[in-house]
C-alpha cells in the first residue's frame, strides 16, 4: 500500500490526494505533524534520494529557523527534520520501490 506523508492544509498535499483519489489508488495518509516519521525512516529517505530532496530549504520553517546560516551536519539536519517535520518537502509518497518528495503529476503517473 502506498503511504502519503504530509499535512492536509498544504496545497501540494491536496493536489497529490486529489490525483490518487481520481485514479482510484488506495493509500494511507499520515499527518506528519501528529505522527512524525522516525529518525530511521528519515535517514533511509536521505540515503536513498539525498538530503537536498528531503529538506525543504525554500519553506517557511527553514527560513524562520535561519538554517541557511548554520553549518549543520547531515545527522543534525535529519534530527531537525524529525523534530520539525515541516522542514521536509511535502507530500512524501512512498510506494513499493519508489519515494517522491513534492507533487508532480508526471512523476506520480510514472510510478503509479
Amino acid at each position: 500500500m502506498k503511504k502519503i506523508w504530509g499535512i492536509k492544509n498544504c496545497n501540494s498535499v491536496r493536489q497529490a490526494l486529489d490525483f490518487l483519489n481520481h485514479k482510484k489508488i488506495v493509500y494511507q495518509f499520515i499527518d506528519y505533524k501528529k505522527t512524525p516519521p522516525s529518525i530511521e525512516e528519515i535517514t533511509q529517505w536521505v540515503e536513498k534520494v539525498g538530503v537536498e530532496q528531503v529538506l525543504n530549504s525554500r519553506g517557511m520553517t527553514y527560513k524562520k529557523m535561519k538554517l541557511k546560516e548554520m553549518q549543520l551536519s547531515l545527522q543534525e539536519k535529519i534530527n531537525l527534520m524529525h523534530q520539525n517535520p515541516t522542514l521536509m518537502k511535502r507530500p512524501i509518497l512512498e510506494s513499493r520501490n519508489h519515494i517522491l518528495f513534492g507533487f508532480s503529476e508526471e512523476e506520480y503517473a510514472k510510478i503509479l
